[in-house]
């Protein structure tokens, strides 16, 4: 098959070079002199020629058009693709978690007055926030990885952020020692400046700032001048004692920071007992004194302080609980003695001074008449084993080294009740270390601190990996409001949507979720001063780990067609919610 030729030659008429045409281009340009000539007038074309010229020209720009238009058409579905994978994604949960971490972080700084902690804190959230936004294509990622990298500064800035809010000075303030509610009873210390933790008919703790050391041997003497004497235990830097009225006194000073905590609580009100009828307490003999206050009680065990107890009849009382089978593994010191019974019943005596001693008793599992020895309620009782304490050592093989109980406990949500006798913390810490920079160790990971007067309770939810750490003295009682344990989830799919009841309950409640901490920060933008709201803020974190946890389950589920859209269509609208309060 003949090829139609489609090259020439002529001249220019302008400067006699040679000029080589090529008839499939429209124009060309003299080599020599840069002289333009159509090809059609150098090679005389009709005008049909020049017509088809054009059109196989625009036929050529036609295909080309329907290419591109084909390569944009692949190039935004390939971005709804990417954009519902991210909402998927657990790095999209992530994100949005540490931006809800970042706005808290904002809120505290400035409230506190750490400027560069807060200033810290916007630049986090912003790339936070930032990086989610690129991927979710809102915002255009200016170069590949921008997003990625924008996240991992963020995650950098978090550790300054701790360092300058630490830096910051103390949150101190000035106070009348006469506005304390038992200064009364105590002597007042040489300086007016501090932080009061808790202030009340029943308790004071109080930090008191530029303290030297010897003006804190000089208040310690007027602590004893006043009559606090009575069981005292003295150390360097640390002392406790009661006096005749029976208010406990303790003592911590810090030479460092030349600051001194005063802590004092009010008596135990005590009345007139009787002894349990339990199973449990039908094992164990009758203390000497009816005088006393039931802390906690069930079939499945008890807490009880007795008074009128002195240190000989302590020690009586444990010999006759041994004589009476407690003797299983039994501990035993100068003012406790722990033990067990042949079929697991649990015993705790304590000497807390004063005349008082403590029985705590807990039947063996399945052997209370109800069942509520189970891990539905139970009471922790700082520095005793009990059925979920563990020994857990920190900074090993350096001076600091410290051993001390731990309760690992079946993962829920538990309503948690100080039951002991003076205002204490309870602690949830992940069970792994990490080392500081001065080579210390501390936890990996925090996930509540709930400060309790007695009697108070608080909502504290516990997951695998976890353990709860309490100090001496301290008893609090945990009831089991919801199981941690992953269950199976079945699913109806019954439904006429197509959408299952189960999976629908869920997504509701996630969505839920989210409400309530814009409710939060609605409250917060209306009245940034009421300091309430920081406690809800901080009982709303401890929820969003479980609550993400628990809603990965579903997603690790096959979704049908129905779900998933439903799925996208909650993620939209929390993302809405989202990014109208962090406007």
């Amino acid at each position: 098959m003949s090829q139609e030729k489609t090259t020439a030659s002529t001249v220019c008429a302008n400067c006699g070079g040679q000029l080589e045409i090529d008839a499939t281009q429209e124009t060309i340009e003299c080599p020599y002199c840069g002289t333009d000539y159509s090809v059609s007038d150098l090679l005389n074309d009709s005008d049909a020629v020049k017509i088809e010229k054009i059109k196989s020209k625009t036929q050529k720009d036609i295909e080309m058009g329907k290419l591109e238009h084909e390569k944009e058409k692949a190039k935004i579905q390939e971005e709804k693709d990417s954009v519902a994978a991210f909402k998927k994604s657990k790095f999209s949960k992530v994100l949005i978690g540490f931006a809800i971490f970042g706005l808290l972080c904002i809120m505290t700084g400035f409230r506190d007055g750490r400027i560069m902690a807060g200033l810290t804190a916007v630049v986090m959230t912003a790339l936070f926030i930032g990086s989610w936004l690129m991927g979710m294509k809102i915002i255009k990622e200016p170069k590949k990885g921008v997003r990625i990298l924008s996240a991992i500064i963020a995650f950098v800035l978090i550790i300054p952020y701790f360092s300058f809010y630490n830096a910051s000075p103390d949150r101190t303030e000035k106070f009348a020692w006469s506005d304390m509610e038992l200064y009364e009873v105590l002597p007042e210390p040489y300086s007016n400046v501090g932080e009061i933790v808790s202030n009340s008919e029943t308790s004071l703790s109080i930090y008191v700032h530029k303290i030297s050391k010897v003006q804190y041997k000089e208040y310690l003497k007027e602590c004893e001048d006043m009559g606090y004497t009575i069981d005292a235990d003295k150390s360097e830097m640390n002392y406790s004692a009661y006096n005749q009225d029976g208010y406990k006194l303790s003592l911590w000073y810090n030479e460092s920071d030349e600051e001194l905590h005063i802590g004092l609580d009010a008596p135990l009100e005590m009345s007139e007992i009787q002894w349990p009828n339990s199973a449990i307490a039908k094992l164990l003999p009758v203390p000497k004194s009816n005088i006393g206050n039931i802390s906690w009680e069930n079939s499945g065990g008890f807490v009880i302080k007795v008074g009128n107890t002195t240190i000989e009849d302590f020690k009586a009382y444990a010999d006759a609980c041994s004589n009476n089978g407690f003797n299983v593994d039994y501990q035993k010191g100068d003012n406790y003695y722990y033990a067990d019974d042949s079929n697991g019943n649990h015993i705790s005596l304590n000497y807390e001074g004063n005349n008082i001693m403590t029985v705590h008793a807990t039947a063996a599992d399945g052997e209370s008449e109800d069942d509520t020895s189970s891990v539905d309620a139970f009471v922790l009782i700082a520095g005793e084993a009990g059925e979920y304490g563990e020994l857990f050592t920190v900074n090993k093989g350096n001076e600091f080294e410290e051993t001390y109980y731990v309760y690992r406990i079946p993962a829920g949500t538990y309503k948690v009740t100080n039951v002991g006798d003076y205002m204490s913390q309870v602690n949830v810490y992940s069970d792994e270390l990490k080392k500081t920079e001065e080579g210390w160790d501390e936890y990996a990971e925090t996930f509540a601190v709930e400060l309790l007067d007695v009697n108070k309770s608080t909502t504290i939810t516990i997951g695998e990996g976890q353990h709860i750490h309490i100090d001496e003295p301290s008893e609090f009682k945990f009831e089991m409001q919801s199981s941690g344990a992953k269950e199976e989830t079945k699913k109806d799919t019954s439904s006429e949507d197509g959408i299952s009841s189960d999976f629908k309950a869920a997504m509701d409640s996630y969505e839920k979720f989210f409400d309530e901490y814009v409710a939060i920060m609605k409250k917060y933008a209306n009245n940034p001063s009421d300091m309430s709201i920081l406690g809800d803020y901080t009982k709303y974190m401890g929820k969003y780990a479980q609550m993400m946890e628990d809603f990965e389950k579903w997603e690790s589920e096959d979704m049908n067609a129905a779900e998933t859209a439903y799925y996208l269509e909650v993620q939209g609208r929390i993302t809405k919610k989202l990014l109208e309060v962090a406007q």
